[in-house]
């Protein structure tokens, strides 16, 4: 239901008809967040929205733009609409217990911060509090991160403070230094805010990151090439140029990992024709260099040239 609701609120932009999100699914995720019979885990499966590459793939023309903004548009819907269902979710699934992997409490860990998402996308202070709250006071890096994350995409001043305080305390760890990286190159920018292309430009040159290492670039470049399409495919087209850069770098220093990176135009044509021509555009000026690439580079370069889907 929720791919359906994307998919039909992106068509209806596409053909610049007015559309009104179906008032049944609005009233189907209250049911459900209602449902006592129901698992928290089950719940949190059930009305998590589904990735804009998924909704993208039931396109037979992709308009990364308009499915964001389809995608923005149907999740704030849900979320006004049953802000206090979710709140209450939310304050009903702490669990303020010393951490438990098993299913009951990852089921509530999972409800609560899916539902903290909903709030803050309705424009819910006290779920902005919450959430801060739970990354300063939380034993388990499941809540760190889910806190990270919802703030890091939502347009509160205060999450460049908390982004600040996880990449000093997580310094030392090069797991919790890639889940930070993957944070911010899947996030979201709004108005007044830099781009997340010029945020990821500037990772790939600090000291905490190395291109050298294939941990590193599947943290930051794979998630931002390949998972954040609002962001890297912007209508300049100075996401395919930094694309580009970061492949032919790749190529010179581990050809196995700039070969999956160069994957991520590999469907340009299925996109709408600025972007597809941006995207070709970017495709032929890496094969320009055809010479200097490897034979892995080469092959997925060639390929996306001439593939015809």
């Amino acid at each position: 239901l929720l791919i359906e609701a994307v998919r039909d609120e992106t068509r209806a932009r596409l053909l610049h008809e007015p559309h009104d999100i179906d008032p049944r699914l609005l009233e189907t995720v209250g049911a459900i967040l209602k449902d006592e019979s129901l698992s928290p885990a089950f719940k949190a499966v059930a009305l998590a929205m589904p990735t804009e590459k998924i909704v993208s793939e039931t396109l037979p023309v992709i308009d990364p733009h308009a499915v964001h903004a389809a995608w923005v548009a149907v999740r704030n819907a849900i979320a006004k609409r049953n802000l206090s269902a979710f709140m209450e979710a939310a304050e009903k699934n702490v669990t303020p217990s010393e951490y438990d992997p098993s299913a009951e409490p990852a089921g509530k860990r999972a409800l609560k911060n899916l539902a903290l998402g909903y709030a803050i996308a309705a424009g819910n202070a006290r779920a902005t509090i919450l959430v801060k709250d739970q990354f300063t006071t939380s034993t388990n890096l499941t809540d760190k991160l889910a806190a990270l994350r919802l703030m890091v995409n939502s347009q509160t001043p205060a999450k460049e403070d908390m982004e600040v305080d996880a990449l000093k305390a997580w310094a030392g760890e090069p797991l919790l230094l890639n889940k930070w990286l993957q944070i911010q190159s899947t996030a979201s920018s709004f108005a007044g805010e830099s781009l997340v292309l010029e945020r990821v430009r500037e990772l790939v040159r600090c000291d905490f990151f190395s291109i050298r290492n294939p941990n590193n670039v599947y943290s930051l470049l794979m998630p931002f090439f390949t998972a954040n399409p609002a962001e890297f495919h912007l209508p300049d087209g100075s996401g395919y140029a930094f694309w580009a850069e970061m492949v032919l770098e790749l190529n010179r220093i581990n050809p196995q990992v700039a070969s999956r990176v160069a994957r991520a135009l590999e469907n340009w044509r299925r996109y709408v024709s600025p972007l597809a021509s941006r995207m070709h555009d970017a495709l032929e000026s890496v094969y320009a260099r055809r010479e200097e690439l490897s034979p892995n580079v080469l092959e997925i370069i060639e390929k996306s040239l001439n593939n015809p889907v």
